[in-house]
């Protein structure tokens, strides 16, 4: 199974980072001039997220016990070696490849635009009220984690639930803003600037379902009875990490929107 996932991911980096290489390579052969600052300020955006991602799992093996010391556990081997749940582990390496995706589409989309067919678009209003609600799914998921290292059952099971109706008020209300721009004659074929913009919420929009889809496991679990809150505890922390990190990417994404 792991062999089949790993050969999915190397296919699908194989035949789609390539034709997004080439995509820019072509919008760039076409510009007579272009500024590089922001490009350069997307780059160093999305760097800062890559290396926060690596800094909080190098901060996680120092404030474990030193790997000198002979100690036992879910998270050591046997001479006292430190080793990463798998979960938290395969989570920074998908935040990782994500950060990617959207630093390639970003810079994508500014050297596109120095393109003189390019028509900026009126970003709808209702996109500052969809970002507080996902502030709001944010801190709704952290709120689980905290209270499933106090095992608070019942407030995890709360927060889980307010985590998932503010993630899909913020799907609707993205997908109202589609709504809002068709009905205004905005559409992805009309100009690039409209079609970055599908793109973007969009790609947006399916690593939350992703997302959604193991929130709904760690949900079920920590609504049975028959579930120890511990059983969950490494699952709820590796969701918090991947929707703060989604908070961060919108938030830059909106930025990048608005600036431009």
């Amino acid at each position: 199974m792991k062999r089949s996932i790993t050969s999915l991911f190397v296919t699908i980096f194989a035949i789609v980072l390539p034709k997004i290489a080439s995509a820019c390579a072509t919008c760039s052969s076409q510009m007579e001039e272009f500024d590089m600052t922001g490009t350069i300020g997307v780059l160093f955006f999305m760097g800062s997220l890559m290396m926060l991602l690596v800094g909080w799992l190098v901060v996680k093996s120092f404030q474990s016990k030193t790997p000198w010391v002979s100690a036992s556990g879910p998270e050591y081997d046997g001479e006292g070696e430190f080793r990463v749940p798998a979960s938290k582990l395969g989570t920074i390496t998908l935040l990782l490849v994500v950060t990617s995706i959207f630093s390639l589409i970003a810079s994508a989309y500014y050297i596109r635009m120095s393109i003189g067919d390019w028509v900026p678009l009126n970003e709808p209003a209702l996109l500052w009220q969809n970002t507080g609600i996902l502030a709001l799914s944010s801190f709704a998921i952290h709120w689980a984690q905290s209270a499933s290292k106090k095992d608070h059952v019942k407030q995890v099971r709360t927060a889980l639930i307010a985590t998932g109706i503010f993630t899909f008020a913020f799907i609707l209300g993205q997908i109202a803003t589609w709504q809002l721009l068709y009905d205004q004659g905005y559409y992805a074929f009309t100009n690039p600037s409209y079609a970055f913009y599908y793109v973007l919420t969009g790609l947006h929009i399916v690593h939350l379902l992703g997302g959604l889809w193991f929130w709904g496991m760690s949900t079920i679990k920590a609504l049975s009875n028959k579930t120890n809150i511990d059983d969950i505890k490494t699952s709820i922390e590796c969701l918090t990490l991947y929707w703060h990190f989604l908070l961060l990417v919108w938030i830059g994404l909106f930025a990048l929107l608005l600036a431009t």
